[in-house]
């Protein structure tokens, strides 16, 4: 019950929406956008280590936006996150690049990380 109130809270409450309609809409959007699916079909290998930069392009070639990643790690070495980053209001979204100045939380674009 704290998880879902505090994504409400932090996320929910400027989306132009009521609860259950946005958590219903971010179910649906993650069901359209399968994280583990998305890396797989860029090509990223479970288990293999690539360059922050390497990860971002495959991802970005793959489904045609910007996404942030998070990482997690003494190094940032460890993929935690995929997030993509929709536009929109009223129950419509539509993916879109993520914006310039959320940084990814993986390190450096040279840093090496693991999927």
């Amino acid at each position: 019950h704290r998880f879902w109130k505090h994504e409400w809270m932090r996320h929910g409450t400027c989306s132009n929406l009521t609860e259950v309609p946005f958590f219903l809409t971010g179910l649906h959007l993650r069901n359209e956008y399968p994280a583990l699916e998305i890396l797989q079909a860029s090509g990223l290998k479970k288990g293999r280590k690539y360059p922050l930069d390497i990860f971002l392009q495959s991802i970005n070639n793959y489904i045609g936006y910007k996404p942030i990643l998070v990482c997690r790690g003494r190094l940032l070495e460890q993929l935690e996150q995929l997030e993509l980053c929709f536009f929109g209001n009223t129950g419509v979204y539509r993916i879109a690049d993520c914006p310039a100045d959320i940084p990814n939380e993986c390190g450096n674009l040279s840093n090496t990380i693991r999927y």
